[in-house]
């Protein structure tokens, strides 16, 4: 459960990294 959050979580950070879109980064943001 938690191992499966931290990956999804890379996996975000690795999409972010590889398409800096501004909705990503919205979401990112509080």
């Amino acid at each position: 459960m938690l191992s499966g959050l931290f990956i999804k979580i890379i996996h975000f950070f690795f999409f972010h990294f590889n398409l800096p879109s501004p909705l990503v980064y919205l979401m990112f943001t509080p």
